[in-house]
């Protein structure tokens, strides 16, 4: 069986060895250069091992061993790692502290390092409820390494465990009184706002009422003047177009977030007239384009365009 020799390999800008095998600390290996030369060298550290070759630091066999660590420096060491820890953890204190009694019915966990306040009253989540209770006790705890950011200095933090009670009918009164005050301001807001909506819409689509809309128009250039506005994502605005010959067309757009959308309010007549002048700039716009269009899109935008450039 042929002797396995040792190799050099370059780990940084030192050399290291690369042994077949496993091997350890104090081991004597043969090692062989590319010109054929062999030599016999000591095992100093372990650097890694995979896919059966070890990565080994080496001295000469001739060369004495290191010494070892002094006690000395090894008391500086763990000084020096002491003072690390307390620069990475500058406010970890020694022990918790905690205020009250610990027992209660329900529990909760917060991030922070505000104490909690015994017989305070407040509502708590509880299997999908909120439920009055009054605080029995608390904890504040620091916790180094809570493992959501796998132990870097930022994921250390204070957490507060709060202890609670049901609340008695007293100790809940003025609580639920409170509640129920805020829940009906809000509700006297919302409905104030929906009927300012309700307004707004009415102001801006009177103008409407009897007119036909087509969404499938150039908007015709003309004085522009905005009649009204409502509505949130989306929000629609109307506005009336003067044309040069005075005749009055109305154009509604309608902005959510990216998507806009816009049509034209007019008579019968006056769109008409629109459609043919899109006709004029649109050769590709036939009877049988509308008629495709229908047979595959029918009920979707343009619908009513296209219908009256089937039956035209």
């Amino acid at each position: 069986m042929a002797t396995q020799y040792a190799t050099f390999t370059k780990v940084g800008s030192n050399w290291a060895i690369k042994v077949p095998g496993k091997t350890s600390v104090g081991s004597r290996v043969t090692t062989r250069k590319s010109s054929g030369e062999t030599k016999d060298v000591v095992v100093t550290d372990v650097i890694s091992c995979s896919n059966g070759v070890t990565v080994c630091s080496f001295r000469d066999v001739d060369s004495p061993a290191p010494k070892a660590a002094t006690k000395q420096a090894a008391t500086d060491k763990s000084r020096q790692a002491q003072r690390n820890t307390q620069n990475r953890y500058p406010n970890r204190p020694s022990t918790p502290r905690k205020g009250g009694v610990q027992e209660g019915k329900y529990r909760s966990v917060r991030e922070g390092k505000g104490d909690d306040e015994v017989g305070r009253v407040c509502f708590l989540k509880h299997q999908g409820n909120r439920v009055p209770v009054t605080v029995v006790g608390w904890q504040c705890e620091y916790v180094r390494d809570d493992g959501l950011s796998f132990g870097f200095p930022a994921d250390d933090g204070w957490f507060v465990s709060s202890y609670y009670r049901d609340a008695t009918p007293e100790e809940a009164e003025a609580l639920i009184t409170k509640d129920t005050a805020q829940k009906t301001a809000q509700q006297a807001k919302i409905d104030a706002a929906k009927a300012a909506e309700q307004v707004a819409m009415g102001t801006a689509r009177a103008p409407l009422e009897g007119l036909v809309s087509c969404d499938m128009v150039e908007t015709p250039a003309g004085n522009r003047e905005r009649v009204g506005q409502y509505g949130e994502r989306p929000t629609v605005t109307v506005s009336r177009i003067t044309m040069e010959d005075g005749t009055v067309v109305y154009l509604q757009e309608s902005y959510a977030f990216d998507d806009y959308r816009s049509c034209i309010y007019a008579t019968p007549e006056v769109i008409n007239r629109l459609r043919e002048a899109r006709l004029v700039n649109s050769p590709t716009l036939t009877k049988e384009a509308a008629e495709e269009y229908l047979a595959k899109y029918r009920g979707c935008v343009g619908t009513p365009f296209y219908e009256w450039l089937a039956a035209r």
